[in-house]
C-alpha cells in the first residue's frame, strides 16, 4: 500500500473515524535527537483547496504542522515532524512534571495556543498551498482548454466546409449521399459540445481556500531536557549548555560534508534548513567511490543509517 491507494485510504478514514478524537486530546512525545532544553507544543492542521463550483469536491488537501515555544512564538515545524518523535516513558514523564503543570499549558494560555497555530498557518502556511494548488490547476485546466478547443473547432470547420460543398452539389444538381440536415445536425452537436466543455472547465479552474482546521497535538519534549534532568554530565550527554554554540558547529559540519560531495562531483539542490536527509543526487559517483550521507534533523550523533557510506558495486 502507499498514500493514494484505495485500500490504504479506507484504513486511513476507517482508523480516523474510530479514533480521531484521541487526536484532540494530545500527548507527551520525546524528540530523540533535539539537543535543546526547551519544550514546545506541536500543531497538526489539516488544510483543503476546494473546486469553487463544488465545494464538495478537495482538489487538495495537506496537513500542516505548527510548534509553539514557551514565548508563544509559532514556527513552520516542518514536513512531518511526528516521523521523529517517539513516546514518552513514565520515568521520564515524572521529570516533565512541572512542564505539564506550566500555565502555557494550562487554562485560557493553553487554549490561545491553538487561536495562535491557526493564526501562524493562515498567514504563512496556507496562502503557499493555495498557490501552489490554483498554479498547478489553471496550468492543466489551460492546457486542457486549448486540446478541446483545437480538436473540436478542426472537426467543426470541417463539417463546416462539408455542408459548403453539399449545398453547392445540390444546387448543381449533383447527387449527394449526406443530407444538408444530418451535417448541419452533426455541427451544431459538436458546438453544444465544445461549449459544454469549456465550461466545465472553466469552472474547475477556479478553486477556493478552505479554512485550516486543527487535527491534533502534542506537547514535545527534547532529548536535551531530558538529560539535564537526569544529571548527566554536559561531557557525556547530547545536551550543551550552549545549543546555539552546538548548532553553529552542526551547520559547519553539514556545510563540510556537502562541499566534499560536490567536489566528487555531486550536486546539491536541497535546502539545509528544510529538515530533509541529504541523500546523493546525480550524476553518479565513479566506480568504488565512498560518498557520506549526513541526517541533519536526527541530532548530533550519527545514528544507525545518519551516517554511513555508499560503494559501488
Amino acid at each position: 500500500m502507499h498514500p493514494g491507494h484505495p485500500l490504504m485510504q479506507s484504513v486511513t478514514d476507517l482508523v480516523l473515524e474510530q479514533h480521531r478524537n484521541k487526536l484532540k486530546q494530545g500527548c507527551v512525545l520525546v524528540a530523540p535527537g533535539d539537543a535543546l532544553t526547551t519544550p514546545k507544543v506541536l500543531f497538526m492542521l489539516d488544510h483543503s483547496v476546494k473546486e469553487g463550483a463544488d465545494s464538495s469536491k478537495v482538489v487538495s488537501c495537506r496537513m500542516q504542522f505548527v510548534a509553539i515555544d514557551p514565548q508563544g512564538h509559532a514556527s513552520y515545524a516542518g514536513w512531518a515532524p511526528h516521523l521523529d518523535l517517539e513516546p514518552i516513558s513514565e520515568a521520564d514523564l515524572a521529570l516533565v512534571a512541572d512542564v505539564l503543570a506550566a500555565p502555557w499549558l494550562n487554562g485560557t494560555d493553553a487554549r490561545n495556543l491553538e487561536n495562535v497555530a491557526l493564526a501562524h498557518a493562515s498567514t504563512h502556511l496556507v496562502p503557499a498551498h493555495f498557490d501552489e494548488v490554483r498554479t498547478r490547476r489553471e496550468t492543466h485546466v489551460d492546457k486542457t482548454l486549448a486540446a478541446v478547443h483545437e480538436r473540436l473547432v478542426k472537426e467543426i470547420n470541417y463539417w463546416s466546409d462539408r455542408y459548403i460543398k453539399l449545398g453547392d452539389d445540390l444546387a448543381a444538381g449533383k447527387d449527394v449521399r449526406l443530407t444538408l440536415d444530418n451535417v448541419r445536425r452533426t455541427i451544431d452537436d459538436l458546438t453544444a459540445r465544445r461549449q459544454s466543455r469549456e465550461r466545465e472547465l472553466l469552472a474547475q479552474r477556479h478553486v477556493i481556500s478552505a479554512t485550516p482546521v486543527v487535527a491534533g497535538g502534542a506537547l514535545v519534549i527534547p532529548a536535551g531536557l531530558l538529560v539535564q534532568r537526569k544529571g548527566t554530565p554536559a561531557s557525556e550527554a547530547q545536551w550543551s549548555a550552549d545549543a546555539q554554540a552546538r548548532a553553529r558547529i552542526e551547520w559547519a559540519a553539514m556545510h563540510a560534508v556537502m562541499n566534499f560531495e560536490r567536489a566528487l562531483g555531486q550536486r546539491r539542490d536541497r535546502r539545509i534548513g528544510a529538515k530533509v536527509r541529504l541523500g546523493r543526487d546525480q550524476p553518479a559517483p565513479a566506480r568504488g567511490r565512498q560518498v557520506a550521507t549526513f541526517s541533519p534533523h536526527r541530532g548530533q550523533r550519527p545514528r544507525q543509517g545518519g551516517y554511513h557510506h555508499h560503494r559501488d558495486p
